[in-house]
């Protein structure tokens, strides 16, 4: 009898949060305070990186967040197609589908597709890559959480944002598929209570997995974005527990192991854009951009390979966001 051959593909992915707000609000225009930052040169800059990210480090999938502007979404997808030829927005409307919701309990999922709401951010999601997408994709918005829930004396930006998941399936072989799910969870930057808000948003993202784990023509599951777990926390753990998952950084990290020091992705000692978005934030320093990957999804096995942060840096090697990116390199073998 003659034993099966093993095969193995690898994929690099690179996540980034990138903080283009563009005139993201189509009826005042911009949101009060948020400053454009001179978005246009970031978004040359960024296009700039993503290119070299794909030729010298040969990543073949970009989840990016915060891309709040759906015109910025659509030029980043339009210049970067010679590089990164297959692209999905996490949409409302249209691409909003109903095709999973039945997998997941209500509760845990946005009333309505609200592509005609006058007032709003869209999701912020866009996932490009060199490997083929299999379509459609699929976006699932979270409920929102109420606009006076971090302080009643202002606006909740995110009470605007349609946050949620970006479900994709990557085909790197045919006929092997791994799902990509891209993901930016609520932060609970003022008041601990909007932790329970992410704590339902990563119910609905477990069930996604969950989902994908039992389906025949998925064999491999991968997390992506701005989770906004602190991994100095116990919330972290939990995390990774609930999602079945393996933290890129933990399975593999020649930079932590190499400096000793946590990976942060999100530093204000030495990004000086945190403090210029959040004067409030103070001396933070947490690693909140993730890269998680399932270690087995039916007979494919997934192993990490490298996963480092990389600072973007733009012109006089300034950052061109609030955060660091994340790269990983992940190998699925399977027979």
């Amino acid at each position: 009898m003659r034993a099966e051959r093993t095969r193995e593909s690898v994929l690099r992915v690179t996540t980034y949060n990138a903080h283009l707000f563009g005139d993201s609000l189509t009826v005042l225009g911009r949101w009060p305070g948020i400053g454009r930052f001179d978005d246009s040169r970031r978004v040359a800059e960024l296009c700039n990186l993503l290119r070299r990210e794909a030729g010298e480090y040969g990543v073949d999938v970009v989840g990016l967040t915060e891309v709040w502007d759906r015109r910025i979404a659509t030029l980043l997808a339009s210049e970067l197609s010679d590089t990164y030829p297959y692209a999905a927005i996490g949409d409302l409307g249209a691409s909003a589908s109903a095709l999973l919701a039945d997998r997941i309990p209500r509760q845990l999922l946005g009333r309505t597709p609200r592509a005609s709401r006058c007032i709003g951010l869209g999701s912020g999601l866009l996932l490009l890559s060199k490997r083929q997408l299999v379509l459609p994709a699929v976006f699932l918005e979270f409920p929102r959480p109420s606009w006076l829930h971090v302080n009643p004396l202002f606006l909740n930006v995110d009470a605007f944002a349609a946050k949620g998941i970006l479900r994709v399936l990557v085909e790197p072989e045919p006929g092997f598929r791994v799902a990509f799910h891209l993901v930016h969870l609520q932060a609970d930057y003022v008041r601990a209570s909007l932790q329970g808000v992410r704590d339902k948003q990563l119910s609905a993202l477990a069930a996604l997995v969950q989902m994908d784990h039992e389906t025949v023509s998925v064999a491999g599951v991968v997390c992506i974005g701005d989770l906004n777990v602190a991994a100095e926390g116990a919330e972290h753990g939990e995390m990774l527990s609930r999602l079945g998952m393996l933290d890129a950084f933990l399975a593999h990290s020649s930079e932590h192991r190499v400096t000793g020091t946590p990976p942060y992705t999100y530093d204000a000692l030495m990004n000086p854009l945190v403090t210029m978005f959040a004067p409030d934030a103070g001396a933070i320093r947490q690693r909140l951009d993730y890269v998680l990957v399932a270690p087995q999804v039916g007979r494919s096995r997934a192993e990490v390979r490298e996963a480092v942060v990389v600072p973007f840096l733009g012109q006089s090697d300034a950052p061109i966001s609030d955060h660091f990116a994340v790269r990983a390199e992940i190998s699925f073998s399977w027979s």
